[in-house]
């Protein structure tokens, strides 16, 4: 077929994607090649959810034109900021993120491929970055939708989960494969299976934390507002041997005025009793969290609540 070289931006969903796309092209009989220049076809995979990365990808955008190849824009940007892509390389190839297991198809017929149906990414032939880590994808899209500063429900589409058997199934597959870590990721993974008609979160990490084999999981971001109900049992879910002890919670303030102007739907006290209760609960946790500051109408007091 010919030569592919690829470059992966962004986050852990972005990762899996790229190596769906890999695995899928070298079973199609292309070789993959570590120059652009020694390549046939380039396949970007971009990131747009701060500014400073969208402005970092149509920078590599434009270099990699300059290399006169085949060049496949997929990621976010190529869902958010399209036009942008175009008025710096009119022959780049689009590729939504919900369309990346179509990559042959836009190859093949040089066609762009800007609208998601939500085919489902499990079970694909993979080319893994890291042969420790399995990437699973449990949903595609955000459930919450209603951030104020947020491009994600515009690039990745509408909230679905995928089912419960089929990542179970995808985790086991990976596992085989010898990964050592098994990487749970979504948009949001406090949201999953709610359009299924539950939270199924906790049941999720329980369920692969019963498979056999040595490995362990981590379980991605989640946004603090579908938490609550659920607290108890994705506390026990925790407390697995093979599960991480790691949280991953954005609070992106500590303004009660600020939060809510960012719609996110949730209060300080309410973040707060979150960690609490998961930090009384399971010995060594560490949190990650997300802060945004200098948001619109945010005022010294603001700040500093955030930063006390």
């Amino acid at each position: 077929m010919g030569r592919v070289y690829t470059e992966i931006y962004g986050c852990t969903a972005n990762v899996a994607d790229g190596e769906i796309a890999l695995g899928i092209l070298r079973e199609a009989g292309w070789e993959i090649v570590d120059k652009p220049e020694d390549s046939d076809l380039i396949l970007l995979v971009t990131c747009t959810v701060k500014k400073p990365t969208s402005d970092r990808m149509l920078y590599r955008i434009k270099k990699l034109k300059t290399f006169r190849k085949m060049l496949i824009v997929a990621g976010c940007i190529a869902s958010g900021e399209g036009d942008k892509v175009k008025r710096l390389a009119s022959d780049a190839i689009l590729v939504h993120p919900r369309a990346i297991t179509r990559i042959l198809e836009a190859v093949e017929n040089r066609q762009d491929l800007t609208a998601g149906d939500g085919v489902d990414k499990l079970g694909k032939k993979r080319v893994l970055k890291n042969n420790v880590v399995g990437i699973v994808p449990v949903s595609e899209g955000c459930r919450w939708s209603r951030c104020g500063f947020c491009i994600v429900p515009s690039t990745r589409g509408s909230f679905i989960s995928y089912p419960l058997d089929k990542i179970i199934e995808e985790a086991s597959r990976l596992i085989s494969m010898g990964v050592k870590e098994i990487w749970l990721t979504s948009q949001d993974m406090g949201s999953y299976g709610l359009d299924l008609g539950r939270n199924m979160l906790p049941q999720l990490v329980k369920s692969i934390a019963s498979l056999p084999g040595e490995f362990w999981i981590r379980v991605g971001m989640m946004n603090p507002i579908y938490l609550k109900p659920i607290l108890n049992e994705l506390t026990e879910a925790y407390l697995q041997p093979k599960v991480y002890k790691f949280l991953h919670l954005p609070a992106q303030s500590g303004s009660d005025k600020i939060l809510k102007a960012m719609n996110r739907g949730y209060t300080v006290s309410k973040f707060r009793e979150i960690i609490e209760y998961m930090k009384s609960r399971i010995g060594g946790l560490t949190i990650s969290t997300d802060i945004i500051v200098g948001y619109p109408g945010e005022d010294d007091e603001d700040f500093e609540e955030t930063i006390k």
